[in-house]
């Protein structure tokens, strides 16, 4: 530190010391230059300067030219932090100007003083007169990847197209596509199986009934997890599947199971229930589905209709299948029938004319 008040030196080195810095005082530039220029053999390195703007003998503006120009000798930088109390506009342009790193003002404030360290610190440099530090090899390759870029524009695209290119049969091969959010609500193929009780029923019988459950999907391999709570009277049990099977029937064929097992107890209500895209393709609830059959003959399409309806009424997880319904929600009609009546002599009047 480089300072002519000794106030301002005793807080200074008060400050510094307090964050575990050794201190060395200069009380004018021509002493700093005898520390730092022609240091004696048993100097110690110095890391940063603290340098005051006016000094009797030498101010702080003509010490930093002076170490400035023993630094081209030996490459390296060491950071000058100047100290002034000038408030006035353009005094930190004129210190950072003049070859200083950074600038703190005067009287001290610690925090200001801490960062102004901590900025100019950041960088590790090597001891006083070797040869300058080089930056860490991330650094290096960033720059000379920026470098190249800026050069040669039209070259990095090209690269970055080819790369993109080449990746698609390792992206074809590994990233798994077909959903691209998911957990919106509705979305998750799962199964609830309900268990009630009557009133009166002990805790055991609930857990035995539950447990059976959990015995049968636990040796369902294509079940990912399930959660059961259980209570005296009733008990809740939530099966949901892998990504993988969430959207094909493979949770469908193990509710159907579950409804079998169901079918074993008496004297208890199960119940199970699917949701999910794998039962009704999503949404909170089972969606209508409808069938436009189009033709010119009127009785030809209601047959066809009727055949479809009964093959439809045979698949247990269909409701209801209405034949003569509407075409859409602003369709007053279920069923209508275009006739064309042709007037054959007018039409063969008219070709003779």
């Amino acid at each position: 530190m480089v300072e002519d008040n000794a106030v301002n030196q005793r807080l200074a080195v008060r400050l510094l010391e307090k964050q575990g810095h050794e201190v060395d005082v200069a009380s004018n530039g021509r002493e700093a230059l005898e520390k730092l220029v022609r240091p004696p053999a048993d100097a110690p390195d110095f890391d940063l300067v603290l340098m005051d703007v006016q000094m009797p003998l030498m101010d702080g503006f003509e010490a930093t030219a002076a170490i400035r120009r023993e630094e081209e000798k030996t490459g390296r930088h060491l950071p000058i932090v100047a100290m002034t109390a000038h408030a006035l506009k353009g005094d930190r342009e004129r210190c950072l100007a003049a070859g200083m790193d950074g600038y703190v003002s005067k009287p001290l404030h610690a925090e200001e003083l801490y960062a102004a360290l901590r900025l100019q610190t950041e960088t590790p440099r090597l001891p006083y007169g070797g040869p300058p530090a080089r930056p860490p090899i991330y650094v290096r390759f960033y720059a000379a990847l920026i470098r190249f870029t800026i050069r040669w524009p039209w070259v990095t695209i090209v690269l970055a197209l080819a790369v993109l290119g080449g990746s698609y049969k390792v992206f074809d091969k590994y990233v798994t596509r077909g959903v691209l959010w998911r957990s919106w609500w509705g979305q998750d193929t799962y199964i609830r199986i309900i268990i009630n009780l009557p009133r009166g029923e002990e805790l055991e019988r609930t857990d035995e009934l539950a447990r059976f459950f959990e015995q049968k999907l636990a040796h369902t391999p294509e079940v990912d997890r399930y959660v059961t709570q259980v209570a005296p009277q009733y008990a809740f049990i939530r099966v949901t599947f892998p990504d993988s099977l969430e959207n094909t029937q493979v949770p469908v064929a193990i509710k159907d199971q579950m409804v079998a097992y169901s079918n074993l107890f008496g004297g208890a209500e199960v119940r199970v229930y699917g949701y999910g895209p794998s039962f009704y393709g999503g949404g909170a609830s089972p969606p209508n589905y409808s069938i436009k059959i189009l033709g010119y003959n009127y009785e030809t399409v209601r047959e066809i209709a009727e055949d479809l309806g009964n093959r439809l009424k045979r698949f247990p997880r269909i409701r209801d299948v209405d034949v003569n319904s509407a075409g859409g929600w602003y369709t007053s009609d279920k069923a209508t029938e275009f006739v064309l009546a042709l007037d054959r002599q007018k039409r063969f009047f008219n070709s003779y004319q």
